[in-house]
């Protein structure tokens, strides 16, 4: 056996090795959303000092029941964001209209392309952003308000999304 032949194997080990660890690492979450059409994404929110992210997601036609999934999926986005941030209790605010543009605003009702008002997470719109908070235990002086275990509120939000559950 040449030493070509050796090293040939040990390098495919390690070229197969290397990709079954990246898979593992990110089955987690996947990236896509679990609804067809949609688009959900968690990112940290600059503009405050404390550890926050927007769980977003613009949508085409869906059903009630997808606006729940993707409400819980852009949830669990961010709790995991979170979490690997080091964070172990998060709260949320919203959901506020999105839209399929850039900008996002809070309130209870955004106008549509039809120009009539349409509620936050409705089939109608097209869109929603929370507002998600990090905070560790240790740090806590009083529980606050809203706040959810990350270890707890993760199996649950990938029930509600309709993902397997991944210990």
């Amino acid at each position: 056996m040449t030493r070509n032949a050796a090293i040939r194997p040990a390098a495919l080990f390690l070229v197969f090795g290397t990709i079954l660890g990246a898979c593992s690492a990110n089955k987690e979450v996947s990236a896509e959303a679990p609804v067809a059409g949609a688009s959900c994404d968690a990112v940290r929110d600059t503009a405050t000092t404390d550890p926050a992210y927007r769980a977003r997601c613009t949508y085409g036609q869906v059903t009630p029941a997808d606006i729940d999934r993707l409400r819980a999926f852009a949830l669990l986005k961010a709790t995991l964001a979170l979490k690997k941030d080091g964070f172990d209790q998060v709260g949320w605010t919203g959901p506020y209209e999105a839209t399929l543009g850039t900008s996002t605003r809070s309130g209870n009702s955004a106008v549509a392309s039809g120009g009539a008002p349409v509620p936050p997470g409705t089939p109608g719109s097209r869109g929603f952003d929370y507002i998600v908070r990090g905070w560790k235990s240790q740090g806590m002086t009083v529980t606050q308000v809203g706040a959810h275990n990350v270890s707890r509120l993760i199996p649950e939000l990938r029930r509600q999304a309709g993902l397997a559950s991944a210990n």
